[in-house]
């Protein structure tokens, strides 16, 4: 917004205010005020109209006349705060004078643009009066211009003196003016109206941010991560609040079969206890339905980005992560189940206590038992991360089982030796048929 378009701005706010207004109260004086301001100023462009034509007389007093009205409610509703006066005196001034300058000068199609300003009586009733009201002023603006089309032979003959090109004039004038002022107001509202409906967008995402927020009773802080099989958010339990890592399936991406298969991760890993897997604590369904579990808040950092910062890792330290990873697996392993996605960005390093580069296997998403047959699992499908999956896992994904795991384990151990992957390719295509055909080059 411009300097301009601000100071307008303060001044309306500034109309009658009170600071123990509510939301409406404060719109309806910001409205009156541009309402009354703007007939206010119509009325000295007919003052001057009228003071060119016919010299100072009834006719052009009638219009100064509402000005100093409107005018002098403006300043009492701000000094009282109170804006029902210039209200009032806004559409009462404005259907009677306008009427008055009619009957005055005569001839509806010479001057008949003044009752579109006079209409702004009823605008302006229908704005800040009751329907029942708004109906008694409307009824006294028609009957006003019953009577201005009634008797406009009479007003002609007994009105100003006018000639046809005066009447011209003052049909193109009041033309431009009318057209002016309504323009104006036609403008001010339509801003207002998509100001409403902006706060009310506003309000409705902040409403929504709240309910998302809120999962049973879980308070979710921020955004950690998100994948295929859902988003992880940083929480806090309701009482315990202790840190928790909430993960929540995003239902509208993917269907039935793999929100089974979401459940049916928690089910698995809440079975595993293993201290290099993350804990699950809790899982359910929110007020939307939306699956979610809560797993262990770890500080960390996965294999993926760890690489990505420093480089190739020390054998030693490699070693080190792989023993432990494979320690996991080994339980998961002999409950009868197959990680089927192991890579970098699904094992983590925390620090517990004084105990540095402790492994976190995560993400079980793509669980599943051996020798499983259960329709959720999309056996036709390529499960798994292609810079890391096995070649009996591309070539028919029922017949994964622990060894697909281990050779996963080795590709993140390449990764970690070299800061490659084992296969490099062009497209995923590429990749996949390097992981068939094509025998690794060494690490060093």
């Amino acid at each position: 917004m411009n300097s301009l378009g601000s100071q307008d701005l303060v001044v309306t706010q500034r109309f009658a205010f009170d600071p123990t207004d509510n939301d409406e109260t404060r719109r309806q004086k910001q409205a009156i005020f541009v309402v009354a301001s703007g007939c206010s100023i119509a009325g000295c462009v007919w003052t001057a109209m009228y003071a060119a034509v016919f010299g100072w007389c009834l006719t052009t007093a009638l219009p100064l006349l509402f000005v100093l009205i409107v005018g002098s409610t403006l300043v009492v509703s701000h000094r009282t705060r109170n804006h029902r006066f210039v209200v009032y005196a806004q559409v009462f001034s404005i259907i009677y004078i306008t009427a008055f300058i009619q009957w005055t000068i005569g001839g509806v199609f010479a001057s008949g643009f003044v009752l579109a300003w006079a209409f702004c009586g009823p605008i302006t009733a229908l704005a800040f009066f009751p329907l029942r009201r708004s109906a008694i002023v409307l009824g006294l603006y028609l009957a006003n211009l019953g009577v201005t089309v009634a008797f406009d032979d009479f007003f002609r003959r007994h009105g100003l003196p006018v000639s046809e090109a005066t009447r011209s004039v003052f049909f193109a004038m009041n033309l431009s003016v009318s057209s002016i002022v309504v323009f104006f107001f036609a403008s001010y509202f339509a801003q207002s109206a998509q100001g409403q409906r902006l706060r009310a967008d506003q309000l409705r995402t902040r409403l929504d941010e709240a309910k998302a927020k809120q999962l049973g009773p879980y308070t979710l802080d921020e955004k950690l991560g998100a994948g295929g099989m859902g988003v992880v958010y940083k929480a806090r339990h309701a009482l315990l609040r202790r840190p928790t890592a909430v993960k929540l399936l995003a239902i509208d991406k993917i269907g039935e079969e793999s929100l089974a298969r979401f459940e049916r991760e928690v089910q698995h890993t809440a079975n595993l206890t293993h201290p290099n897997i993350v804990a699950i604590y809790d899982y359910g369904r929110s007020a939307d339905g939306e699956f979610y579990y809560a797993m262990e808040y770890l500080d960390g950092i996965d294999l993926d980005a760890l690489v990505r910062r420093e480089g190739p890792l020390p054998i030693a330290r490699v070693v080190h992560i792989l023993r432990q990873s494979c320690d996991a697996l080994d339980e998961a392993h002999q409950r009868g189940l197959v990680h089927r996605d192991i890579k970098p960005a699904n094992i983590m390093l925390c620090r517990l206590g004084n105990r540095a580069d402790v492994v976190k296997v995560l993400d079980f998403g793509l669980v599943k038992e051996f020798g499983e047959n259960s329709g959720v699992t999309l056996e036709r499908s390529i499960t798994g991360t292609p810079d890391f999956i096995s070649p009996e896992a591309i070539v028919d994904s029922s017949t994964v089982g622990p060894v697909s795991d281990l050779y996963a384990v080795g590709a993140v151990a390449y990764w970690l030796l070299t800061a490659r992957s084992v296969f490099v390719g062009n497209t995923l295509v590429e990749v996949l048929a390097h992981q068939l055909h094509t025998a690794p080059a060494a690490p060093s």
